[in-house]
């Protein structure tokens, strides 16, 4: 197998977070209603220089 070693410049990764579980599907639940809040609360809409 061949890999190449890359180097990247620094990121800033801004959002809402949560805590959660993968047992009885919890997650997937969860996420769903993260995704939810950030776009319906207009969070998205006020993190500043976002690159799309």
């Amino acid at each position: 197998m061949k890999y190449e070693i890359v180097e990247l410049g620094e990121r800033v990764v801004a959002g809402i977070r949560i805590k959660t579980t993968n047992q009885n599907g919890k997650a997937i639940e969860d996420i769903g209603i993260t995704w939810q809040k950030l776009f319906a609360d207009g969070i998205y809409e006020k993190i500043p220089n976002i690159e799309d």
